[in-house]
């Protein structure tokens, strides 16, 4: 995840280095301490000069009654009481420019608010960037951080024809490196279509709604390699998508296609292509109902807390631990379902992961604080790569991982003991289950007597199997499901439409 882009416009969406660790209650106690500033200091009546007396008595005039008078004061021009003007208007800014107290990171803030003479007046987007990444392992991690009101770009290499098998490529050093994949032998338009299913999945409401589907932003890369590629993306989109985007079900979630120049990244100058999809993406979003919503200050205090390193170590929190440790600082709630708003609220932004889990419920919950390290201990489960000081039969169960999908408990316990998330290992199991990162199978009568179920990993099943089965001649077998989602049983259907 790449920290929010602060007051985002058309520009480069990367903030300065001053304001690199601000959070938004930073920006917002500092533009209402300047406004209120800036509101005492235009109440405040002019500062009355004292008088002065010339002090040579030969310089006073005399009127007719013989009372004394102030010498007559040249006439000041016009510019130079401007001049002036500003002058005392800036003296008295600078007098209050730090109140006692303030903190560095929202003193900055203040000043650039105070040099521009400007209150809380921007409500411009913060957009928060995922890159999700494409390999197996991180796919089925996917859906955990997705929701329904985010707006998703889906990026394609305008050079590949969408019927070409899809290659897996990672970042390795400064370099991208193809990597093996268990479905190597999916074309580009398997891929778009998988993102597809997923992301319909997350629609709310009737189809016939705007708001219901959220929004993608098809956008083809590598434009200065093609003839025409605004006409190549449109019909690309608009011809070969619009078939296998069935009318119904993707396309109301296409929002527009875009094509890119990869030549022209990082030049001051020829970024209309970009501009246009920074542009595309702050109309989308502003038209969004939650972007509206306004949000108590407090809970922006809870949120710049979480991001403190002490709790970042702390990495997850069960929830009434949350509430007590955290929350109850900031907060105090006259109704509690403002607290179940404020908890979700901070899952949306993605600065917590939050999960009920739905065996224990007196427990609460799981309260992640650093979704980054939920990722590397989920991935660290189901990974297939054994450590060199692995016992043997730790390496033996990460085999049978790679080679059949089933997921030993022995391995999760190993694991859990190693990252030292024992005393949550049932919600990682509850949390890997409901995302359908795993899937509990009936089990097996040789499993039973060892006490384990059988646990199978789907994204490291294979689609081909040696063997009889796998003989060319042999007849394919086609599984139909009815439900409204794209291959996926009524289950996973039901349990996408949930809260988290």
């Amino acid at each position: 995840m790449i920290p929010a882009i602060k007051n985002a416009g058309t520009g480069a969406w990367r903030n300065p280095a001053s304001l690199e660790h601000t959070t938004v209650f930073d920006h917002k106690v500092a533009a209402k301490t300047a406004e209120d500033l800036l509101s005492k200091h235009s109440e405040q009546p002019a500062k009355k000069k004292p008088r002065t007396v010339a002090s040579n008595k030969a310089d006073q005039l005399f009127v007719e009654d013989g009372k004394s008078q102030l010498p007559r004061q040249e006439e000041v021009p016009s510019e130079v009481k401007e001049n002036q003007a500003q002058k005392n208007h800036d003296e008295d800014l600078e007098n209050q420019k730090m109140p006692f107290g303030v903190p560095d990171e929202i003193a900055i803030i203040l000043e650039e608010h105070l040099e521009k003479n400007e209150g809380d007046t921007n409500e411009k987007i913060w957009p928060t960037i995922w890159d999700f990444a494409g390999q197996d392992i991180y796919r089925a991690i996917h859906p955990i951080f997705m929701s329904s009101d985010d707006i998703y770009l889906l990026v394609f290499d305008l050079t590949k024809r969408l019927s070409e098998k899809a290659e897996c490529r990672v970042n390795m050093g400064y370099k991208e490196h193809p990597a093996a994949a268990r479905d190597g032998e999916d074309t580009n338009l398997d891929h778009l279509l998988r993102w597809m299913d997923l992301i319909h999945s997350l629609k709310k409401g009737s189809l016939s709604d705007d708001l219901s589907c959220p929004p993608v932003i098809l956008v083809g890369t590598h434009a200065d390699c093609v003839d025409d590629p605004r006409k190549q993306i449109n019909s690309l989109a608009e011809g070969k998508c619009s078939v296998v985007f069935d009318e119904d079900t993707y396309l109301p979630h296409i929002a527009d296609y875009l094509p890119i120049d990869n030549t022209k990244s990082g030049k001051s100058t020829d970024q209309e292509e970009i501009t246009g999809l920074r542009k595309k993406i702050l109309e989308l979003a502003d038209k969004m109902p939650h972007t509206k919503r306004k949000i108590p200050l407090q809970w922006h205090r809870v949120e710049k807390e979480i991001c403190q390193p002490v709790w970042q170590q702390e990495k997850y929190l069960l929830l009434e631990s949350f509430r007590e440790k955290i929350v109850s600082r900031y907060c105090t709630f006259e109704d509690e379902g403002d607290f179940d708003e404020l908890v979700y609220f901070l899952h949306g932004r993605g600065t917590i992961v939050y999960h009920e889990n739905e065996h224990d419920r007196q427990k609460g919950g799981l309260i992640v604080l650093n979704p980054q390290w939920l990722i590397n201990v989920l991935c660290e489960i189901i990974k297939v790569k054994p450590d060199d000081n692995e016992r043997l039969c730790i390496r033996k169960d990460r085999e049978k991982l790679a080679e059949e999908g089933v997921l030993r408990e022995r391995l999760i316990d190993h694991t859990c003991s190693k990252e030292n998330v024992g005393l949550i290992k049932d919600s990682l199991i509850s949390l890997m289950d409901k995302f359908n990162l795993i899937c509990k199978w009936p089990e097996k009568a040789e499993e039973t007597k060892k006490g384990e179920s059988q646990i199978l990993v789907p994204c490291m099943l294979t689609t081909f199997y040696e063997g009889e089965e796998g003989k060319e001649n042999a007849a394919p077998l086609y599984l139909t499901f009815q439900t409204k989602l794209h291959g996926i049983p009524d289950k996973t259907a039901d349990q996408h439409d949930k809260p988290f």
